[in-house]
């Protein structure tokens, strides 16, 4: 009885308090995180990201649009943050086809073989913000917002044509007029009296389809009589 409350009353207890391993011991649970990961994932093979910084290559998974995403880690280096795990490598493909998407609404940028939060990970590190990059898109071509139809702006510059109104007025770009007789420039003729489709036709005259069947109508009859219809 006597000997256990020796030992009770002995030497102050260390079990509630935190322990530090020792430079070895961490030493060798990064030396684990290597060989496990040397193992799951080999090197496949060397690239560059868009800073010029050297990754090895453990893993590539192919893309619907041309091009692959490349998974790996830091080129071990004394100063790299060395992960145990391979992370998306930000490629130059990969970037292109960002910047090649950014004003797509469909999910496009996101259509690719990587979790959504990696994703926006990447796109932040490159900063290409979708909100950004959207309204960056739109200002670098207010010219041809002024100038242009909105069907004209779609075909020119790749975009849908009904958010071409909505930027004109987000960025306050005033509407441009017609004169009332614009149809009956030569130029304009040849194209309503052409064999051109009634597609073909308004994507040429920045117009819709049906508003083509009723100009095509007046200069039918106005080429006929040779007179005003």
């Amino acid at each position: 009885m006597e000997n256990r409350e020796v030992r009770q009353t002995g030497a102050p207890s260390t079990r509630n308090e935190p322990r530090i391993a020792p430079q070895s011991a961490r030493k060798d649970v990064w030396r684990s995180f290597d060989f496990l990961r040397g193992r799951r994932f080999p090197i496949i093979d060397q690239v560059r990201d868009v800073d010029g910084a050297r990754f090895d290559v453990r893993d590539i998974r192919a893309t619907k649009h041309g091009f692959e995403l490349l998974f790996g880690t830091p080129e071990r280096t004394p100063d790299v943050d060395h992960r145990p795990w391979p992370q998306l490598i930000l490629t130059e493909d990969l970037r292109d086809f960002w910047l090649e998407n950014q004003t797509k609404h469909n999910g496009l940028s996101f259509d690719l073989p990587a979790s959504y939060a990696t994703l926006c990970r990447a796109r932040k590190q490159l900063g290409l913000g979708w909100q950004a990059s959207v309204l960056k898109f739109w200002t670098d071509r207010i010219e041809d917002l002024e100038s242009l139809r909105p069907r004209q702006f779609a075909v020119k510059h790749g975009v849908d044509p009904q958010y071409v109104n909505y930027w004109r007025w987000r960025l306050g770009v005033t509407k441009r007029r017609r004169a009332r007789d614009w149809w009956r420039a030569p130029e304009t003729l040849n194209i309503l009296l052409s064999d051109l489709t009634p597609k073909e036709a308004s994507l040429a005259l920045g117009v819709s389809t049906s508003y083509i069947y009723q100009l095509r109508a007046r200069a039918t009859k106005a080429n006929s009589e040779g007179g005003k219809p």
